[in-house]
């Protein structure tokens, strides 16, 4: 049977996608109430979620594996298998809600408002929604179909956009070790930075910081990280 996407890059998520400390300031810059109740949404394998284990934290994914690793290497932390559409099924209330790794645009336009609304609802007053994609503004406009290829001596990791009728994601994994090639394709919603920030602002957000970076690089056309804070 063949794995889906997440699954089969599972065990090599770490060489994939290392634990970006860039990510870790930034959050931490956001909440200085180490109080502050959070919760990670798309948290993988659940590297960020515990390198933010300070704070009141849990973490959130669909994929099945990866909250099993997560459990597994981090006991001492809430994962829980989770349907990001779902958030308010938890019956809980948070300080923050983070979703990084171009999460967001795993969903439709439809299921992305519907996820803001939902944030909405779960975060206390002044609560904070922090978002990281990728700039699809300059991605659709200059036809960047192609990102950077991440290499190191594990593992390269090849990754093109296809748009015919869909937005389709195709990552091609090659294992150094072994020559083993892992590929996939998933359907992905390359939504536009004012579009995005025009559904923030209709349910409901304030304080919209648009970033280029989790240093919190002034937003610029041509970078591809899109980076949000936002504020109930």
């Amino acid at each position: 049977m063949k794995r889906n996407f997440y699954e089969s890059i599972n065990k090599h998520y770490d060489n994939i996608f290392p634990l970006n400390e860039k990510q870790v300031e930034f959050v931490k810059g956001e909440f200085d109430n180490k109080l502050s109740k959070l919760i990670e949404i798309g948290c993988a394998n659940g590297k960020l979620t515990a390198a933010l284990s300070e704070y009141n934290i849990m973490g959130v994914d669909l994929e099945e594996s990866f909250i099993s690793e997560a459990r597994k290497r981090y006991g001492h932390i809430k994962f829980e298998k989770l349907n990001m559409l779902n958030i308010q099924s938890l019956n809980e209330k948070f300080d923050g809600v983070i979703a990084f790794g171009n999460t967001l645009v795993h969903l439709t336009k439809k299921e992305i408002i519907s996820f803001i609304k939902s944030v909405y609802e779960v975060l206390n007053q002044d609560g904070k929604l922090l978002i990281q994609i990728l700039n699809y503004d300059y991605i659709l406009d200059n036809e960047i179909f192609t990102l950077p290829i991440i290499d190191n001596e594990f593992i390269t990791f090849e990754r093109s956009y296809e748009t015919r009728d869909e937005f389709l994601f195709h990552t091609r994994l090659t294992i150094k070790s072994s020559d083993e090639v892992i590929e996939n394709k998933i359907v992905l919603t390359p939504i536009r930075k004012d579009i995005l920030v025009n559904y923030l602002e209709k349910v409901g957000f304030k304080n919209i910081n648009v970033y280029s970076s989790f240093s919190k690089k002034a937003y610029s056309y041509k970078d591809l990280p899109l980076v949000i804070s936002c504020t109930k």
